[in-house]
């Protein structure tokens, strides 16, 4: 499909207009001062895309921070509320695409292609990696990273990217954890509303350490000397060695790891 958004209608409305999602639908990093300030002087230059049809009703394709910025300046009582838009009968596969092209236009931003690769191959059974990089105008390899680099990252914390409330870098680490390390920052995350690189860190390290303690009355070791956290090479060699059935060099490596 040929994506084309030249000659598209484009007004201006309320930032409150009703066809617009609501602020909480937003989710996206929310403006600092620098970009508020932009939209006051010299102005929104681009305007944002809205999409139409009979299903879905109205959806919005891309532009979602300067939306919120506008609205944060009506709020404030800087700006008059008025937003430039731009309109098009679409499908919701088609907002995701052109938000993809957007972003390759201007500076990247890797967790919404990911989450706009994720919904178009989901709703879509007929989509590829090579089908949306040539829709997109990118290669197919880029499709296929990102979409493998942030597969194994929990939508909740995808989201909270998106919303500014977590590092990229603390995502992706996040998606290298294992279910229970991940659950384990959820909860972490949720009582603080934030969670740091540093953090997620240390609640994996604090897990990795109780699985080791664990294993130590199976193996004969009834009186455990506990030291505060176990380096991921150990817990990943106790892992090599217990997938391979080597019980003894187990017990060994355990004893070495608790005499510390």
């Amino acid at each position: 499909m040929k994506i084309d958004l030249n000659n598209i209608p484009t007004e201006i409305w309320d930032c409150n207009d009703p066809r617009l999602p609501i602020t909480s639908d937003l989710k996206r990093t929310p403006p600092d001062r620098q970009f508020l300030d932009s939209l006051i002087d010299p102005g929104q230059l681009q305007p944002i895309l809205m999409c139409h049809n009979d299903t879905d009703g109205w959806f919005i394709a891309f532009g979602r921070r300067r939306l919120l910025g506008i609205r944060m300046l009506l709020e404030e009582g800087t700006h008059d509320g008025r937003i430039l838009v731009s309109y098009i009968e679409a499908t919701k596969n088609n907002a995701n695409l052109f938000s993809l092209v957007e972003n390759a236009q201007r500076a990247a931003n890797g967790i919404a292609d990911y989450m706009a690769v994720k919904e178009i191959l989901h709703s879509d059974r007929t989509a590829t990696y090579e089908s949306i990089a040539k829709s997109i105008c990118k290669s197919k390899a880029y499709v296929q990273k990102i979409d493998r680099q942030y597969c194994r990252i929990p939508s909740w914390a995808l989201e909270a990217t998106l919303a500014g409330d977590m590092a990229e870098t603390t995502a992706v680490l996040i998606g290298s954890f294992s279910k229970t390390e991940q659950e384990q920052c959820y909860n972490m995350f949720k009582k603080d509303g934030h969670l740091s690189h540093e953090r997620a860190q240390q609640i994996r390290r604090f897990i990795q350490q109780e699985i080791v303690a664990s294993f130590a009355p199976g193996l004969g070791f009834t009186e455990p000397q506990k030291q505060e956290f176990y380096p991921r090479s150990a817990i990943e060699e106790i892992a090599s060695l217990l997938e391979a059935k080597k019980y003894p060099e187990l017990r060994k490596l355990i004893s070495k790891l608790l005499s510390q």
